[in-house]
């Protein structure tokens, strides 16, 4: 997130179309994903809750962020310098975006392998149902989970600026990387460094992390394994790849360009996202096209079997043939 700060200045004229630009993205990736999972899709029923219900609502606080953007930092201040109540309400909201984006990699991810009963990550599927074999099982299972939280527990230090006086950055969620490895200014300033700046971007940084193991995981999956075959590896499936690449980079520049760079990425990102959500439904439901002719072929074998069973008689002679009283084979007929 962009931190706004009272001595946030108002934003260039650039600035304001790429934060107007990013909300369009945000809020149309926030109705495109409700319409995915609410359409009644089989599959998406026992979908987790983060991936369902959190991620459109992520999409609609990363969207009022871009919207607050647009203004001046004064006016979310009061007279005496401190947040507004809903200004407080708005950064704790916000801590949970990256924990829910995070999750949402993992599930989606997890739904596409375990449907089509292909293993991933250490994690075994049989008939489109995880092994609980055990405790590995479980743990590999929920470890996003846990990872999310810590996640969340360091947005609310970072945001909430719970740690000591001094190790209080003025840059921390308005600058990026440049500023913890080139700016010697930065580190001047705090008696510890960039700790305060380093907490703001180690959530992203995870994020990327882990979206790249994820994303290349689905497009080995889109290339080699899914029902619906493309001819070339530069398929859709590698839209959350290219989506990451966009975060991680938008991550790297100062505070001159942060603002800017940084909601480019996380936008671009969770268009990826819901792009790799929509190559998921188009295999799942040709998943369940399949079943339901494989299903409807067994049906139409079953029935032909009962009317070959139903419509033949095997008819055995009444008297035997030959001197040992053993009947003639050649004897038995069948009529229909």
């Amino acid at each position: 997130m962009t931190f706004i700060e009272d001595d946030n200045d108002a934003p260039t004229n650039a600035e304001l179309y790429i934060y107007v630009f990013t909300s369009v993205i945000a809020a149309g990736c926030a109705i495109k994903s409700s319409s995915l999972f609410f359409r009644g899709r089989p599959h998406y029923h026992s979908a987790a809750f983060a991936l369902r219900f959190g991620f459109p609502f992520s999409c609609l606080i990363f969207c009022v962020e871009n919207v607050l953007l647009c203004f001046k930092g004064s006016a979310f201040y009061t007279s005496s310098g401190s947040r507004s109540f809903w200004l407080d309400a708005f950064f704790a909201l916000h801590t949970i975006l990256v924990p829910i984006w995070l999750t949402v990699t993992f599930e989606v991810c997890y739904l596409i392998h375990k449907r089509r009963s292909v293993n991933w990550c250490g994690i075994y599927f049989d008939e489109g149902h995880r092994v609980k074999s055990d405790l590995k099982s479980v743990f590999l299972r929920n470890w996003m989970r846990i990872i999310s939280l810590l996640l969340l527990l360091i947005g609310i230090v970072v945001n909430f600026d719970l740690l000591e006086e001094g190790n209080i950055d003025v840059l921390a969620g308005r600058s990026g990387w440049w500023s913890v490895f080139f700016d010697d200014e930065n580190s001047e300033d705090s008696d510890d460094g960039n700790v305060h700046l380093i907490l703001s971007l180690i959530p992203i940084l995870i994020l990327f992390l882990t979206s790249f193991h994820h994303s290349i995981s689905m497009w080995r999956y889109g290339t080699s394994k899914a029902l619906v075959v493309y001819p070339s590896y530069f398929n859709p499936w590698v839209k959350q790849f290219l989506g990451t690449l966009f975060l991680g980079l938008g991550q790297l520049f100062n505070d001159s360009w942060y603002p800017s760079t940084s909601n480019i990425g996380q936008a671009i990102f969770i268009l990826s996202l819901v792009l790799e959500m929509k190559e998921v439904d188009k295999e799942l439901v040709a998943e369940n096209e399949f079943q339901d002719f494989l299903d409807v072929v067994q049906e139409m074998g079953d029935n032909s079997l009962d009317g070959i069973g139903n419509s033949t008689k095997l008819k055995m002679p009444k008297t035997t043939n030959g001197s040992n009283g053993v009947s003639d084979v050649n004897a038995v007929r069948i009529e229909p």
